[in-house]
């Protein structure tokens, strides 16, 4: 590439802002003597390649990525992206030389960098980003499975209280979230017990389990937010202490992520 167009291109993406956001290099690239993907070198979920001397701004699969030109001598260029990046490949070609790749890893992910450059320091063929977007989570409402409330709309169930019982937890009616456990009663009271299998979380809300404990089967369309046992659960699990009696109503906020 001509230094005037270089230099021009410099001025125009204004590189100077790119530092303040940059901590500093990553270090030295590992090196390999042929071309490789992202799937050669771990197992992210997304990955998007620029041909030719990568100058500009891409979106894909939710990220933004900037590459801006650090100086016109060596092929430098540096990068910034609005989520966090995993590795970076750069590929060169020559007749001499052949297809070779830099890489510069990044664990944990970055979201940007500087002063990166092809094998050779030779023009660059391409530039490949290679990342693992955060999990996308799916709130669902759970409730310990047994009898229904009402026979239509609300799918909202209640459970027999059978001492060392332990039910599902379904979420969203058809998946299971989980299991229930109920103690036998210590001193007049149950513990009740939530394990949630992988992949399912507590809902990031305050009071994301809310029990309420009946002498008689209940009717009617239940109202979890006044419930009066309640708790704020985090991890897999959560336990916690309420009277003894013969039905439960066992709501849990969950999320699933994937």
């Amino acid at each position: 590439m001509k230094r005037k167009r270089v230099v021009a291109l410099v001025l125009a993406l204004g590189l100077t802002l790119l530092v303040t956001s940059v901590a500093g290099a990553s270090g030295p690239p590992v090196k390999y003597d042929r071309w490789i993907e992202c799937s050669d070198i771990g197992q992210f979920q997304y990955s998007y390649e620029v041909p030719g001397a990568p100058i500009g701004s891409w979106s894909a699969y939710g990220n933004t990525i900037d590459i801006y030109v650090r100086t016109y001598d060596w092929n430098l260029f540096s990068w910034r992206a609005t989520s966090g990046i995993g590795a970076v490949i750069v590929k060169t070609e020559s007749e001499t030389l052949g297809q070779r790749s830099n890489v510069w890893l990044y664990d944990p992910q970055s979201t940007g960098d500087i002063g990166l450059y092809g094998p050779g320091q030779l023009d660059i063929h391409s530039a490949t980003f290679c990342w693992t977007g955060a999990p996308v989570c799916a709130d669902e409402t759970a409730w310990a499975a047994g009898s229904r409330y009402v026979r239509r709309g609300n799918w909202a169930t209640y459970t027999p209280y059978v001492a060392g019982q332990t039910v599902v937890l379904y979420a969203g009616q058809t998946q299971q979230a989980g299991t229930v456990t109920f103690s036998a009663p210590v001193d007049g009271m149950v513990t009740i017990t939530i394990a949630l299998n992988s992949g399912w979380s507590f809902a990031d809300v305050a009071e994301n389990v809310k029990i309420q404990d009946y002498a008689t089967a209940p009717s009617g369309n239940p109202s979890p937010g006044l419930f009066t046992w309640k708790g704020t659960a985090s991890g897999s699990s959560f336990s916690i202490a309420v009277p003894e009696n013969n039905f439960y109503g066992v709501h849990v906020d969950v999320a699933l992520c994937q």
